[in-house]
């Protein structure tokens, strides 16, 4: 299946280099094939840089789906997190607390 995602920003001759297509100043087009959604979707996730899915519209809901997951996994409290001690993580210090260590 091919799919069309727009970078945002980017610089013009950096699209050149990747093979993207420059379609704007600060715009470029990726025109790429996958074999499954799900795999171009979590490879956009952890891109460090804006895009817009343009084609096809099964991309766009899959990635819709995906977001809508992480958001849900930030927004609960599950009871059977682990407390952030218990992973290494210091809690930080209020006014009047003590180092624990």
């Amino acid at each position: 299946m091919q799919v069309r995602i727009a970078f945002h920003p980017a610089r013009p001759a950096r699209c050149r280099r990747t093979g993207r297509e420059a379609i704007g100043p600060e715009q470029c087009v990726l025109t790429t094939g996958a074999y499954a959604l799900d795999d171009i979707a979590m490879h956009l996730g952890v891109l460090d840089i804006e895009f817009t899915v343009l084609e096809p519209a099964e991309l766009r809901s899959r990635v819709e789906a995906i977001a809508d997951r992480f958001h849900r996994a930030v927004q609960r409290e599950a009871e059977t997190t682990v407390p952030s001690e218990r992973r290494g993580v210091r809690p930080a210090l209020g006014k009047g607390s003590e180092d624990p260590s």
